[in-house]
């Protein structure tokens, strides 16, 4: 009987060295520290400019909204547009003179559970301009605007404009009644590409659209995507090297695709996946991510969460293709942390185990 018991201790053990080296080596990546001012200190859906020269002293500056997990009145209520600068794509500070957020909802709006959404930065020449959506409730009904702030520093902002009114005809005959995820890229005229279906059934269309002024646009046209079947949910665009990348976020997966004329968009790889490790900070899903390419190397920074918090991590490498997650700052375990990440992993490794034998 000792010898059994022996046995399997013994076997435990060689299991626990053996998942645990396999966790640190995979999985146990840090996200970006970054505060905000809800003091949950969960950052989502960023969006996030470069220039090498700079912009007002920094080279980096990000847009995203906090989304803590379980915060009352409503985690909606929180996601409000922040703005955030850096020289090293690691460390995030507000600007001076700037306070966090650049928009929030009256008492109005909250008591309504209005919220923010899907902000994204423009640098349209000196201009940095910050567009964002505000969902307003009626009853059953939302109706989602999509509004614009502009700087010239980065600290003094204008007022809130509307650049998409779901209440005027004009402009849901050309768009549709849902611009989601906006993704903007600034070349002498406006180009969106986003995301529509109010309503959320069945499948989602890429649109594509342009505008001089931001404010008038030309009829939607919807894009193709070739490759792979997929129902996109929120996307970003970049244009780089005279090459359209488009990053979609389906609910699950986070998927690459190319484009020589940003309409025919072809499926490249899937760059991640939910790691589905407890202990990992994507463990449980993703969210809208954004591509940036610096002099020195191509990254994404892409949103996540686990069963707690949400965070943005960091993808990087010397090609699109080749980037892989890295940690942003040093990530310590006592053993204690361990043996609990080992436990939970082992619990959801039975539990999936289950869920297989019961579907046979």
């Amino acid at each position: 009987m000792m010898e059994i018991i022996l046995i399997i201790v013994c076997v435990c053990i060689v299991d626990f060295l053996m998942q645990t080296l396999l966790f640190l080596k995979k999985y146990s990546f840090s996200p970006l520290h970054i505060e905000t001012f809800d003091g949950s200190n969960q950052p989502y859906h960023p969006s996030i400019i470069y220039r090498k020269s700079g912009w007002n002293g920094f080279k980096y500056w990000m847009v995203l909204t906090p989304y803590p997990m379980e915060k009352l009145p409503y985690k909606d209520r929180w996601e409000c547009p922040c703005i955030y600068c850096s020289n090293d794509g690691l460390s995030w500070n507000v600007p001076d003179g700037f306070c966090n957020p650049l928009d929030d909802l009256v008492d109005e709006e909250i008591s309504s559970k209005d919220f923010f959404s899907d902000p994204h930065l423009i640098l349209r020449d000196t201009i940095l301009e910050c567009w964002y959506r505000i969902s307003h409730n009626y009853n059953d009904e939302r109706d989602t605007y999509v509004l614009r702030k502009c700087s010239d520093n980065g600290y003094v902002w204008s007022e809130r404009e509307i650049l998409f009114n779901p209440k005027d005809r004009d402009s849901v005959k050309k768009l549709g009644d849902m611009v989601r995820s906006p993704a903007i890229i600034y070349a002498g005229m406006y180009r969106m590409w986003y995301v529509d279906n109010k309503k959320n059934k069945g499948n989602r269309n890429l649109c594509y659209t342009s505008s001089v002024d931001g404010k008038k646009w030309e009829n939607r046209i919807i894009c193709n995507l070739s490759g792979k079947q997929i129902n996109p949910w929120h996307i970003d665009v970049s244009l780089i090297d005279g090459l359209y990348y488009l990053l979609i976020y389906d609910l699950y997966d986070l998927t690459l695709w190319t484009s020589d004329n940003g309409i025919d968009f072809v499926f490249k790889q899937i760059l991640l996946r939910p790691s589905l490790k407890y202990g990992n900070f994507y463990s449980d899903g993703l969210y809208r991510s954004v591509l940036v390419k610096t002099e020195k190397d191509y990254r994404c920074y892409f949103s996540a969460f686990d069963d707690k918090k949400t965070y943005i991590g960091l993808m990087k490498g010397k090609s699109i293709t080749q980037m892989k997650v890295v940690s942003c700052s040093k990530q310590n375990y006592n053993f204690m942390q361990l043996c609990v990440i080992y436990l939970k992993n082992r619990k959801r490794d039975i539990s999936k185990l289950k869920s297989k034998l019961l579907k046979r």
